[in-house]
């Protein structure tokens, strides 16, 4: 029971979204402003949305694209003329979004990445990672000063949706880890 306890946490903290909200920290907790929504709020909206996305992309574009015509899904998708990977579609989305400065950012995380710039790039995304993982159900959110501005972050946990999401990673030369289960 533990061995396959530890493997679902492991699991839920390989991939991760963390997103940044220029709100004040009150505001991921309460209902702030007459019209506006609390940043944590905000954040499980948007969460719930990259989720479907990503699902939805890999479980009936990747998968029945490669089973059903034979394009597949690889890592130098551009070159290869193929489909990006799931994580690479999510990547590919967040710079679209990222770009029109709209005060939200997200990216994919993990305490294992496979690409290391996908590692988390502070002691507080280390500290959610394993947090989340400890406590799968809900996001890990603090909030930061920077610039003036006071920025709230979550971390939300991302399930491998399919058996090729788990055969890609446990099969990648570069992963550091080799034992990871679907859902």
């Amino acid at each position: 029971m533990l061995k396959s306890k530890f493997f679902f946490i492991s699991l839920l903290s390989f991939l991760f979204i963390i997103f940044w909200f220029f709100m004040a920290p009150t505001a991921a907790h309460s209902p702030g402003e007459k019209g506006h929504i609390p940043a944590l709020r905000a954040a499980e909206y948007i969460h719930a949305v990259i989720e479907a996305n990503r699902t939805i992309y890999s479980q009936y574009i990747v998968e029945r694209l490669g089973e059903t015509v034979s394009l597949k899904a690889t890592e130098k998708w551009k070159e290869e003329n193929t489909l990006p990977l799931p994580a690479q579609f999510l990547m590919v989305s967040s710079k679209i979004v990222n770009s029109k400065n709209l005060g939200i950012r997200y990216r994919l995380m993990s305490l294992w990445p496979i690409n290391k710039k996908n590692g988390p790039k502070s002691k507080q995304e280390r500290s959610g990672l394993k947090k989340v993982a400890e406590k799968p159900g809900q996001p890990y959110v603090w909030s930061v000063k920077k610039n003036g501005e006071i920025l709230f972050n979550a971390v939300y946990p991302d399930l491998a949706v399919t058996k090729s999401c788990v055969q890609c990673h446990n099969n990648h030369p570069r992963s550091p880890r080799k034992n990871f289960k679907r859902g």
